[in-house]
């Protein structure tokens, strides 16, 4: 069964640069990942997958959705973490989690605790310092 189905997904921002008749498939149950330089177009693609951008052409597909126009339904399914993230000064830990359950829409918070409990976070401390700490472990 295909989870993730692109075929020729093109987005082009002029002068050779995006991403151009990309197509592969994913499978239930596959670990897939995308490897290569700056400017390869990595985030791009997963910028359409997540459908926070348009492909010009081609299609996207996860769980047989279309990845634009179905794009809250997906965003609800998945989530995306980019590598150039910035937080706010004062936020606390406990603020951020609250803030991303907050947008999507999750309801029971219950599960909150267990994830302060396996991540060791000091839910008061401000989220830059807690990540310093996450990534010295």
């Amino acid at each position: 069964m295909s989870v993730i189905r692109v075929n020729n997904i093109t987005k082009d921002y002029g002068k050779n640069r995006g991403v151009f008749d990309l197509s592969f498939e994913v499978n239930k149950g596959e670990i897939f990942g995308m490897l290569g330089p700056n400017g390869a177009g990595k985030t791009t693609t997963i910028r359409q997958l997540m459908g926070f951008i348009k492909s010009d052409k081609g299609s996207a597909k996860i769980l047989d959705m279309n990845c634009f126009e179905r794009r809250e339904n997906i965003q609800s399914k998945l989530g995306y973490l980019p590598s150039e993230t910035s937080f706010m000064d004062e936020m606390k830990s406990i603020d951020f989690i609250n803030f991303i359950a907050d947008m999507k829409k999750i309801k029971n918070k219950n599960n909150i605790k267990n994830l302060i409990d396996m991540f060791e976070l000091n839910e008061n401390s401000k989220i830059k310092k807690c990540l310093r700490e996450i990534n010295k472990k």
